[in-house]
């Protein structure tokens, strides 16, 4: 649900008001149904159920021909839940033995938001900006299992529970000097305070921009920029999942910092309906934060943040992008080659790792055909390699009384992310008919059906004998909406 109203006092003030709100539900689950060969069968169902909001309310004011102002405040919150269980039955030359596992996981996250930004223009070569905000944060995030095997009556628990409480503050600057009619620059940066418990943790993030256009129709850009973060997300999942949790550092730990260098060449032909560009990055992180290898042997005795580890990575690409602007056709087509890797002292023996993020190829193809003023048809095509995940060459029996496997096996430890899922793509069309107060949009994700693998599942075939099976989610799903433009 969107809203958003806007209001126009005089030529100088203005006041909007925006608000969004979103859930989402999705259930899983698999059966591997027993037969007389099998001496095992396992019975899974997982259900999600995540939604965000925020509304914010502001004012904007021309101060005088140079300066302009706006304030605004904003609440934010995000909650998710999920339950997973997970059945086995195991047949032994004693009889059957049927376990149980049930977890789940809560997390909340409110921020309260207070922002002032400050536009100013002394002329026609400078252009100011600066401001400030102030952010309260509440983290909520909870994990409770329980596992428990029926006849026998084993059952252990495991809770964890964090409300953490933090404010931010920040004001930064930025400066647009153009310096001729060539050479243009953007020098800035912020200062940033994070107060978490009875610590204070300080970001400071220069950024630099130089601009020089050897002709009209070519420019290139050469920027460096930091930036510190004091909010992390950690995922057990090479998916983005609601169990993944959004916490603050501890007390004792650093924001993570990135460095970034990024270059770019633009060209564009002399009447601007067709323009090429290149671009290429190298980003080194530090202070990055995820799960140990072992962080679900971790008791509920000690913190929270035991179960996590803090080290570096480095990220780098290039890209290329040809793009149709003008004209009834219009499109792009885009191409980019990347590596993101990580290495953690506490994880896959201290060796450097692809990240989940490692997306080697991603390909993009956009098509626009405007008919008329009123009928106009888009295609997008998207491809990309697929995601890595961590694959258990081999496996050995646990006990059934172990509350850590799903499915009562053990995998070997291998190296992180030593899987790549086959190539993702598809295809999404859309037509918008447009009338007096708005228009239609009509679309199809995944137009030709391609059912993606997103995963990959241990399970048993009709053999009795354990296989992989990929995951796949979201077939072709036809949409449509109206957009009232009043």
């Amino acid at each position: 649900m969107n809203i958003k109203i806007s209001h126009k006092f005089s030529n100088n003030i203005s006041a909007y008001f925006t608000s969004f709100y979103g859930l989402d539900n999705l259930h899983t689950g698999s059966k591997d149904k027993n037969s007389e060969r099998l001496t095992q069968s396992l019975n899974e169902r997982t259900d999600f159920k995540w939604g965000n909001g925020i509304s914010k309310i502001g004012i904007v004011s021309r101060i005088n021909q140079f300066t302009t102002a706006e304030l605004f405040g904003a609440y934010c919150y995000y909650f998710s839940d999920i339950k997973h269980n997970i059945k086995s039955l195991k047949n032994t030359a004693d009889g059957s033995l049927e376990s149980n596992m049930l977890s789940k996981f809560f997390n909340i996250n409110n921020d309260w938001m207070l922002q002032t930004h400050f536009t100013y223009t002394p002329n026609i070569k400078n252009n100011i900006k600066f401001g400030g905000n102030y952010i309260y944060h509440t983290f909520h995030p909870k994990q409770n299992s329980k596992f428990y095997i029926l006849e026998s009556i084993t059952e252990n628990r495991i809770n964890y529970y964090l409300h953490n409480k933090a404010h931010e503050g920040n004001v930064y600057f930025q400066d647009n000097l153009k310096i001729s009619n060539r050479f243009y620059s953007n020098l800035g940066g912020s200062i940033s305070i994070y107060k978490i418990g009875d610590k204070y943790k300080l970001g400071i993030a220069p950024r630099i921009l130089f601009s020089y256009s050897p002709h009209n129709s070519m420019s290139l850009q050469l920027s460096y920029s930091r930036t510190n973060q004091f909010i992390h997300k950690i995922s057990s999942s090479y998916l983005s999942l609601p169990t993944d949790l959004w916490l603050p550092i501890s007390e004792s730990m650093k924001p993570m910092k990135a460095d970034e260098i990024f270059f770019e060449a633009n060209w564009h032909s002399k009447d601007r309906k067709y323009s090429i560009s290149f671009d290429t990055y190298v980003k080194s992180m530090r202070n990055l934060v995820d799960y140990k290898d072992d962080f679900y042997l971790y008791t509920s005795t000690g913190s929270f943040y035991d179960q996590l580890c803090v080290e570096k990575g480095f990220a780098k690409g290039i890209g290329i992008n040809v793009e149709k602007r003008e004209g009834e056709i219009t499109g792009r087509i885009s191409y980019s080659l990347g590596w993101s890797n990580r290495r953690f002292s506490e994880k896959n023996n201290g060796k450097y790792y692809p990240a989940n993020a490692d997306t080697r190829h991603i390909i993009n193809v956009a098509l626009n055909w405007r008919l008329n003023d009123k009928i106009k048809l888009s295609a997008n095509w998207i491809g990309h390699s697929g995601n890595r995940l961590t694959l258990p060459i081999q496996v050995w029996e646990a006990s059934m009384s172990d509350p850590f496997n799903s499915g009562n096996y053990i995998p070997y430890k291998v190296s992180l992310n030593n899987y790549q899922l086959p190539f993702y793509h598809r295809l999404d069309l859309s037509c918008n008919l447009y009338n007096s107060n708005g228009f239609w949009t009509f679309g199809l994700y995944n137009a030709y059906c391609h059912v993606n693998a997103i995963g990959v599942r241990r399970s048993i075939n009709q053999e009795g004998k354990y296989c992989f099976q990929y995951v796949k989610l979201l077939p072709i799903i036809p949409s449509i909406s109206y957009t009232w433009q009043f």
